[in-house]
């Protein structure tokens, strides 16, 4: 199994849009299954963090920041 992401990207603010996942199961056949595995993916960690993110924190440790710990 693969996953690919694939992605456009739009300014002001510089962001990606239009996520599109391609799950590739080289080895599965979905058939009748296919509406249940979609239900799994779209209740993955993944999926729903995208999907509810509000916010983003960062933090910039540099190397002096490292030596003081």
């Amino acid at each position: 199994m693969t996953v690919t992401v694939s992605f456009d990207k739009s300014e002001n603010p510089m962001r990606l849009t239009n996520l599109r996942v391609t799950i590739n199961l080289p080895h599965g056949v979905c058939g009748k299954h296919e509406a249940a595995l979609m239900r799994v993916v779209e209740h993955c960690p993944v999926h729903e963090t995208i999907a509810t993110l509000g916010k983003v924190q960062f933090e910039i440790v540099d190397a002096s920041a490292l030596a003081a710990v």
